[in-house]
């Protein structure tokens, strides 16, 4: 559920998600030593999440400002079935490391100064999202959000996420954005 609680201020919240990811998996090192082939598994039986934050633009890059943040997860599963034992050792690794840092995660939400710091690494994450795709040599995608977003309820409700979006090409750029 998104709430809109004031202007460019959003509550999410995700309550007890349950789910299941299935995935066909294939890995050989070179030079061939360890391989594997199987099918990956990750149960997750409650997800819950509540963010309360605020959204603004600097230098053109969006910024999130999180007033509140807490993040629950019950162990999850995860299992690697494969033709040899390392997909066991794997699982139960993999499954050990991912349930200590989701609780790890869950124990920090709760407390404040941390959030700052979260703050930072989810900003520098966005950040990180690119501005340009390439398609080929030639023609590349430019955009993302833009800084007219505001997080206020549209037409029947709905939050706007206004995109500038332009089709470029090396050769022969076109200069103006596109606001889709």
């Amino acid at each position: 559920m998104i709430e809109i609680l004031d202007k460019d201020r959003i509550a999410l919240n995700i309550f007890e998600f349950e789910g299941h990811v299935k995935a066909d998996y294939k890995f050989i090192t070179d030079p061939p030593i360890l391989a594997d082939i199987g099918t990956f598994h990750l149960d997750s039986t409650n997800l819950t999440v509540t963010m309360d934050g605020s959204n603004y633009f600097t230098d053109d890059c969006l910024q999130v400002d999180l007033k509140a943040l807490d993040f629950n997860v019950k162990p999850f599963d995860i299992d690697l079935v494969g033709i040899n034992d390392m997909s066991d050792v794997l699982s139960s690794l993999i499954t050990f490391s991912g349930n200590t840092l989701a609780s790890r995660l869950s124990s920090m939400s709760k407390f404040s100064p941390v959030q700052s710091k979260l703050n930072n690494v989810l900003n520098a994450l966005i950040r990180l999202i690119p501005d340009e795709i390439f398609i080929d040599d030639d023609i590349y995608i430019t955009g993302g959000i833009n800084n007219a977003l505001h997080s206020a309820p549209g037409k029947n409700g709905y939050i706007s996420i206004p995109l500038d979006i332009a089709l470029n090409s090396c050769k022969f750029p076109f200069k103006p954005n596109n606001t889709a």
